[in-house]
C-alpha cells in the first residue's frame, strides 16, 4: 500500500466522521454547517492517522515520511482542539445569545438545574 492510499483512507474517514455527527441532531431544521463539528472531525481524523500509521508501521517503509505524518497529525490536533475549545475562529454575538435564551422555554429550568 502506498501513502496515497493512506491519505485517501484518512481523508475519507474524516469526511465520514463529520457526516456521522449529523444524525445526532433532534430536528431537520437543526442541520446546518457547524464549525464545532468540523474541528472535531479534523481532530479525530488526525488522531486516527496516528493510530492507523502506528498499527501499519511495517507496511510503510519511508521512515522520514512516517515521522512527518506523525508530527503533522499531532500538530494538527493542537490547533483544532484549541479552536473547538475556545472558539477562537468565531464568536457568537451577544444579541444572538440573548435571543436564543428568550426563545428557549427551558432556559430557566437549565439555570436552576445547573446551580444545584
Amino acid at each position: 500500500m502506498g501513502y496515497g492510499r493512506f491519505a485517501a483512507m484518512t481523508g475519507t474517514s474524516t469526511v465520514v466522521i463529520f457526516g456521522l455527527m449529523y444524525p445526532n441532531t433532534y430536528a431537520l431544521d437543526h442541520i446546518f454547517f457547524s464549525q464545532t463539528r468540523m474541528w472535531m472531525a479534523l481532530y479525530m481524523g488526525a488522531a486516527m492517522a496516528v493510530i492507523m500509521l502506528a498499527f501499519m508501521f511495517g507496511l510503510y517503509s519511508n521512515r522520514t515520511l512516517n515521522i512527518a505524518i506523525f508530527v503533522g497529525a499531532i500538530e494538527e490536533c493542537r490547533p483544532t482542539s484549541e479552536f473547538n475549545r475556545y472558539s477562537k475562529s468565531w464568536r457568537i454575538s451577544r444579541p444572538y445569545r440573548q435571543r436564543s435564551r428568550q426563545e428557549n422555554p427551558y432556559w430557566a429550568l437549565i439555570l436552576v438545574e445547573s446551580t444545584k
